[in-house]
């Protein structure tokens, strides 16, 4: 009997000791990673990834910094602290990552962070990671977008810049579009339409919120060719008025090839615009001042109707047709009353014909109008 109780007992150690180890070739190995009397137990030890995070010593230009870091149970949690900005941990939490901007310029942080495990124990140093904010100038920079002197075949752009500091002010405009500068805001892209064929420069640049500003305003230059000819296309392609103001179109004929006559249609909302003078343009007549017709409904049936009918051509002897991009004549207009954006469309049919030197008809490619719209 007493032998067998004396069995029992050690059957009894070996089963208990079972629950938290594996029995070996060589006797009992424990296998708990997070039990500090196994043998196989790893100390908490957080790891900061980089990147995103900054290596040790590093140097930053800008003011905001963002850490991911990980530890050696999947289970953990952790506290951090950036030394410099707070001095006080945050909460145990399982998240592994902060970001953190408006940091100082010239100023040398300590990001620290720790691990703890579910049972409890947690990690003694705390794994850090120093860095530094160097003060840098405003710099807008500009990642979406035609390249410098790039041509471009829409009459839409769109520009995307980004600054120095996550929480910069921003001033745009567009040459030839913005007459001033936009308002400063945190607008970080914007798109054009409507764009003539011509060339362009769109600037941008940044402001801290200590009022420094960017000195070497950031741009970008580019050209826009959109329209295939030959085509009737009206300058400008989109007007921003206010009521009782004037605007001037030029009407031209683009990308053309032995040209010696035009017949234009134009239609427009008399209820919203008027229009005040029809003036002839110089294409035609570019070589030959005098060898040229002009002919138009007058101005008073203009605004009966809203239609505008133009007949131009080249006169006399030997002449050749007309090649290439020019003015066919220019119309002005007031805004009556507008309360919302109009139009100002060629004809679409018959109405519109271009003529070679044998009076062949000359397939018109496009017919590019003006959109009117209320100033802002």
């Amino acid at each position: 009997m007493k032998m067998f109780l004396r069995e029992s007992k050690i059957l009894l150690i070996i089963l208990i000791l079972s629950m938290s180890c594996d029995e070996g070739p060589l006797g009992l190995v424990c296998d708990n990673s997070m039990d500090p009397n196994c043998p196989n137990y790893e100390n908490p030890l957080a790891q900061i990834v980089s990147p995103p995070s900054p290596i040790e010593g590093d140097t930053i230009a800008t003011n905001y910094v963002s850490f991911l870091w990980s530890g050696v149970q999947p289970s953990s949690d952790f506290q951090y602290k950036l030394s410099g900005l707070n001095d006080s941990w945050s909460a145990w939490d399982s998240i592994t990552n902060i970001s953190y901007d408006n940091l100082s310029d010239e100023t040398t942080y300590t990001f620290y962070v720790k691990e703890k495990y579910s049972t409890g124990d947690d990690q003694q140093t705390p794994t850090s990671c120093t860095f530094t904010i160097d003060s840098v100038d405003p710099l807008a920079t500009i990642d979406i977008g035609p390249d410098e002197g790039d041509t471009i075949i829409t009459n839409h752009v769109t520009f995307s810049w980004f600054g120095v500091r996550a929480n910069s002010g921003f001033q745009y405009k567009l040459e030839g579009v913005d007459a001033d500068w936009s308002t400063w805001g945190d607008i970080k892209n914007i798109t054009y339409n409507y764009l003539d064929e011509e060339s362009f420069i769109f600037y941008v640049r940044e402001r801290y919120d200590s009022g420094d500003e960017q000195n070497q305003i950031s741009s970008r230059s580019f050209n826009v060719n959109a329209v295939t000819g030959p085509a009737l296309v009206m300058k400008k392609q989109l007007v921003q008025v206010e009521n009782n103001n004037s605007f001037t179109i030029e009407i031209m004929a683009e990308e053309v090839s032995d040209i010696m006559g035009i017949l234009i249609n134009i239609v427009f909302d008399e209820n919203i615009l008027e229009v005040s003078s029809i003036e002839q343009g110089n294409f035609f007549g570019a070589d030959n001042p005098d060898g040229i017709t002009f002919i138009t409904n007058s101005v008073t049936e203009v605004n009966e109707n809203g239609t505008i009918e133009i007949n131009s051509s080249r006169l006399g002897g030997e002449l050749t047709g007309m090649s290439g991009t020019g003015i066919i004549g220019e119309i002005k207009f007031v805004v009556k009353s507008m309360t919302s954006a109009t139009e100002i469309l060629f004809d679409t049919g018959e109405a519109c014909q271009m003529r070679d030197a044998n009076n062949d008809n000359i397939f018109i490619n496009d017919r590019i109008g003006t959109r009117v719209e209320l100033s802002e």
